[in-house]
C-alpha cells in the first residue's frame, strides 16, 4: 500500500570510485553524487551496497536523502546519520556480537581442531584481530575485543590496516608476519572483501595454516583468497544460500518473467534491499518523510524464518537481520548461488542463532560443528 505514489528508478553513471572513497580518496566525486540523487528528486537511493562508499552514505545523509546500502557500520554510526542509513546487511555491532558469540561459546578454551597446521590442531586457541584503520571498523573492533575481554577470551594480537589497495600486498605480509610470530591459531579477520586475498597469499608464502573466522561475502568473493587457507575458513554472518527452487527472490523474478533468468549474480541482494525499501514505504503511511519511514520501519513485526532468517524490527532496527547461521567453505561443493565450485556450507545443522543472545550460540563450550565434523 503505497497510498497513490509511484517508485520510479532512474539509474544514473557514478562520478566517484567507491573503492578510492573508502581510501579517504577523491571525496569530490562522492560529493558530487550525492548532489545529483539530490537534484533528480530522489527520496531514496539504492546503489548495490558492495559499491556503496562510507562517505557517499554521509554525503547521502546530509542532502537528506535516504540510502539502503550503509555495510558494517557501527550501530553507533547508524544512530548518528538517523534516519537516513538502513540496510539489508547486518550492522558491524551484530557482526562483533556473532564474532563474540562463536568465540565465547563454542571456541574459547578449546583446541585449534579447524587450523591447518597439525600442531594447531592440538594447541588451545589463541585468538587475533584484523580490521581497517578507519574510525568506524575500528569501532567494531573495539566491539569485538571488548566483548571477547568478558569472557577471557582476550586478544593474543591485534592489526589493523589502511584501505589502500595499492599497499594491501605489503600490508598483509606484515600483518600475517606479526600473528605467526604471536602464535595465533585463529585469525579474526573483520575485513573488506578483498583483504582476504592478500592475507591468505601471504599465509602461505609463510607456511602459517591458522583457523580463519571471516564475514560471508558470498561464493564469488570465497573463492578468490588461496584455497589450501580458505579451506580452514568459517563464516560468522548471513546464511547458507538457497537453492534456486527455494529461492524467494527467484520467484519473484520468475513472476515477473516467466521465460527468464536473472542476467546479474547478486541480483537477490537488489530484491531483498528494494523490499526493505517497500516496506518502509508502506509503514511510513500516507505521510512519508525521512522521519515517517523510519518510525514506520521501527514499527513493522517480526518476520517468519525466511532465506535470510528471521527480520525483526523495533527502536534501532536499520537493519532487519536478528539471526545468523554459521557456514564453513567447501571448496569441492557445488554453490547454490551461481552453480560453481565452492560454497558456504552451513555448520551445525544449520541452526540458526540470535545475534543478542549468546545462549542461541548452543551447545555452549563445544566445538562447533563445522568441515562434516
Amino acid at each position: 500500500e503505497l497510498y497513490g505514489r509511484h517508485v520510479v528508478l532512474k539509474p544514473f553513471q557514478a562520478q566517484g570510485d567507491y573503492l578510492a572513497e573508502d581510501q579517504g580518496q577523491d571525496l569530490q566525486g562522492a560529493q558530487a553524487d550525492a548532489a545529483t540523487a539530490y537534484s533528480m528528486g530522489a527520496f531514496a537511493d539504492a546503489t548495490f551496497l558492495l559499491e556503496s562508499s562510507q562517505p557517499y552514505e554521509q554525503d547521502l545523509a546530509a542532502e537528506h536523502l535516504i540510502s539502503l546500502s550503509a555495510t558494517g557500520m557501527p550501530q553507533s554510526w547508524m544512530q548518528q546519520y538517523s534516519p537516513y542509513e538502513y540496510s539489508v546487511w547486518p550492522t558491524g555491532t551484530k557482526l562483533a556480537q556473532s564474532y563474540v558469540n562463536t568465540v565465547c561459546q563454542r571456541m574459547a578454551g578449546m583446541d585449534a581442531i579447524f587450523a591447518g597446521s597439525s600442531t594447531y590442531q592440538h594447541t588451545i586457541r589463541r585468538f587475533g584481530l584484523i580490521t581497517p584503520t578507519n574510525p568506524s571498523y575500528m569501532r567494531v573492533g573495539d566491539e569485538i575485543q571488548s566483548g571477547l575481554s568478558g569472557c577471557n577470551a582476550a586478544l593474543t594480537r591485534r592489526e589493523s590496516y589502511s584501505l589502500d589497495v595499492a599497499s594491501f600486498e605489503q600490508q598483509a605480509t606484515s600483518m600475517v608476519a606479526q600473528m605467526k610470530a604471536a602464535g595465533v591459531t585463529t585469525l579474526l579477520c573483520e575485513c573488506d572483501p578483498i583483504m582476504p586475498v592478500f592475507l591468505t597469499q601471504a599465509a602461505d608464502q609463510q607456511d602459517y595454516y591458522p583457523e580463519w573466522l571471516v564475514p560471508n561475502y558470498l561464493d564469488p568473493a570465497g573463492r578468490l583468497p588461496a584455497s589450501q587457507q580458505f579451506s580452514h575458513a568459517i563464516a560468522v554472518d548471513l546464511f547458507q544460500w538457497p537453492s534456486q527452487a527455494s529461492s524467494e527472490a527467484y520467484r519473484a523474478f520468475r513472476l515477473a518473467d516467466p521465460s527468464g533468468q536473472p542476467a546479474e549474480q547478486y541480483y537477490a541482494v537488489a530484491y531483498y534491499t528494494l523490499m526493505q525499501l517497500f516496506d518502509g514505504l508502506q509503514a511510513a503511511g500516507p505521510d512519508l518523510t525521512p522521519e515517517s519511514f523510519e518510525q514506520g520501519i521501527f514499527s513493522l513485526p517480526t518476520s517468519a524464518l525466511g532465506n535470510m532468517g528471521t527480520w525483526s524490527f523495533g527502536p534501532g532496527a536499520y537493519t532487519p537481520n536478528s539471526n545468523t547461521e554459521i557456514e564453513w567453505w567447501d571448496p569441492s561443493a557445488i554453490s547454490n548461488f551461481d552453480g560453481k565450485q565452492g560454497t558456504w556450507v552451513a555448520c551445525d545443522g544449520g541452526a540458526w542463532m540470535t545475534f543478542s543472545d549468546p545462549a542461541s550460540w548452543a551447545p555452549a563450550h563445544s566445538q562447533l560443528g563445522c568441515f562434516g565434523r
